[in-house]
C-alpha cells in the first residue's frame, strides 16, 4: 500500500513539472544587434603586383660589320657611357681615307684653278682672251667648290658614323641579356643587348576588367611585402594601359605604380612580388554598419531589423573590407541583426 502511494506521488510530480514547463514562458533568446556608427571609410582594391625596372633599354646596332670585342658580360653592373661592344673599323677607316684623299686632291685643283682664273682675268681685260673663256673657268671653279663642300660633309658624316662602331650604354644599370657573340657579322637593326636599372623600380599590376573602371591616375597605394615587413611603403597610380589580355579569356588593364618611399633601404630586386591596396575613394564622418549586416539581393541592399526581423531596404555608399556606408533608409536608433552567416 505504501509502495503504491509513493508511485502515485512520483507520477503526479512528473506531470506537474511538465505542466509547469509548458505554461512557463521561455526566456528571450538574444540575437547580435548592431547600430549605425560614425567613422571613416576607404574603398580599396586588393591586388598583387611585381617590381620592374623603370629604366630598361634594348641596344640595337646602328651599323653593319663584324663584332670585334664584347668587354662586358650578363649580370654585370655598368655605368652610363660605358663601352659595351666594338665593331671592326677597317671598312669605315678605308672609306674615310678615300674621301679625305679625294677632298685633298680637289682642294689642290681648286687652288690651281683659282690662280689660273686670276691670270686669265688680266688677259681678258687686255682683250687677249674672250670673256666667255673666263666665264667657263669660273663655272668650273664653282662646280669644283661644290664638290669640295660635299666631300667635306661626307668626311664629317663618316667620322660620326665611326663613333657608332663603339657601342656604349645609354643608361646606368646591369646587363640582363647579350644576344650576339664576338666575331659575329651584324646588320643595321640587330638586337645586341638589353640593359635594366635595378636601382630604379616601379610596380606593374593587372587589374581585372570588372574593376578597371574604378582606377584613376593619382590614387594612393599601400605596398606590403615580407622584404619590408615592419612598415608598408606608399605609392600612387602613375599610368594606366587599357585593353591588356595576358591569358586566354582574361582581360583588363595594366597599371604602373610609382613608389614614393626610398627603396634603397631594402633588398628589392626586379621580379619581387608585393601585395597592393589601391585606395579608390575616402570619406570621413559617415554612417556605417559592419559589411556582414547588409544583404545584397539583386541590385538592392537590405538589413534585418531587431523588431520582427523584417527586411528593410537601405541605400548604400562606399564600402571597404569591413564597413559599408548607409546613406538612407535606416535610423541611428534602429537595431540591425548581425549574424556571422550573413
Amino acid at each position: 500500500m505504501t509502495t503504491n502511494r509513493l508511485i502515485i506521488i512520483f507520477l503526479l510530480g512528473i506531470i506537474g513539472t511538465g505542466i509547469f514547463m509548458r505554461i512557463t514562458p521561455k526566456a528571450d533568446q538574444s540575437v547580435p544587434v548592431v547600430y549605425l556608427k560614425h567613422g571613416s571609410i576607404s574603398e580599396s582594391i586588393q591586388e598583387r603586383g611585381v617590381f620592374v625596372p623603370i629604366e630598361q633599354q634594348k641596344i640595337y646596332s646602328e651599323i653593319s660589320g663584324q663584332i670585334e670585342r664584347i668587354p662586358v658580360q650578363e649580370g654585370q653592373l655598368i655605368s652610363r657611357n660605358q663601352a659595351l661592344l666594338n665593331v671592326n673599323k677597317t671598312d669605315i677607316n678605308y672609306q674615310i681615307s678615300q674621301v679625305a684623299y679625294k677632298w685633298k686632291s680637289e682642294m689642290i685643283e681648286s687652288s690651281h684653278l683659282s690662280r689660273q682664273i686670276k691670270h686669265k682675268r688680266a688677259l681678258a681685260k687686255q682683250h687677249i682672251i674672250s670673256i666667255e673663256d673666263l666665264q667657263s673657268l669660273n663655272a668650273s671653279l664653282e662646280k669644283l667648290n661644290l664638290s669640295i663642300e660635299a666631300l667635306s660633309d661626307e668626311v664629317i658624316h663618316l667620322k660620326h658614323k665611326r663613333h657608332l662602331y663603339n657601342v656604349v650604354s645609354p643608361i646606368e644599370g646591369a646587363i640582363s641579356s647579350i644576344f650576339v657573340n664576338e666575331g659575329q657579322m651584324i646588320e643595321t637593326g640587330t638586337l645586341l643587348m638589353e640593359i635594366k636599372n635595378p636601382k630604379k623600380l616601379k610596380i606593374e599590376v593587372l587589374i581585372q576588367e570588372y574593376e578597371s573602371h574604378k582606377i584613376k591616375v593619382g590614387q594612393p597605394v599601400r605596398i606590403k611585402s615580407p622584404i619590408f615587413p615592419e612598415e608598408p611603403l606608399q605609392g600612387k597610380v602613375a599610368m594606366i594601359v587599357p585593353s591588356i589580355a595576358e591569358k586566354p579569356g582574361a582581360s583588363g588593364m595594366k597599371i604602373e605604380i610609382m613608389i614614393e618611399d626610398d627603396l634603397s633601404r631594402f633588398n628589392v630586386h626586379p621580379g619581387n612580388q608585393v601585395d597592393l591596396e589601391i585606395f579608390l575613394s575616402h570619406k570621413d564622418d559617415c554612417l556605417y554598419l559592419p559589411i556582414g549586416a547588409v544583404k545584397k539581393i539583386k541590385n538592392n541592399y537590405f538589413v534585418s531589423l531587431k523588431n520582427g526581423l523584417q527586411n528593410k531596404q537601405v541605400l548604400v555608399g562606399l564600402q571597404d573590407q569591413n564597413r559599408i556606408e548607409i546613406l538612407d533608409g535606416l535610423d541611428v536608433n534602429e537595431g540591425v541583426v548581425h549574424v556571422s552567416t550573413y
